[in-house]
């Protein structure tokens, strides 16, 4: 159990990527988190125009 609080090293490791990658995935990943936002936002509309649609229905023909 000890065996698995034991740290090995100094903690001057190379990093596995280098700055500009870095860079890059932030990149990516605003550009990614935009297009999740629209994609829900425009689902959200969508369900709202539907809802609406069917609370006129049910409200107003069918009265």
């Amino acid at each position: 159990m000890s065996e698995l609080h034991n740290h090995v090293g100094s903690g001057s490791t190379a990093l596995p990527f280098t700055t500009e990658e870095w860079d890059q995935f932030r990149t990516s990943d605003k550009s990614a988190g935009k297009s999740v936002v629209i994609l829900m936002a425009g689902i959200f509309s969508l369900g709202l125009a539907l809802y609406a649609v069917v609370s006129y229905i049910c409200w107003f023909r069918l009265m």
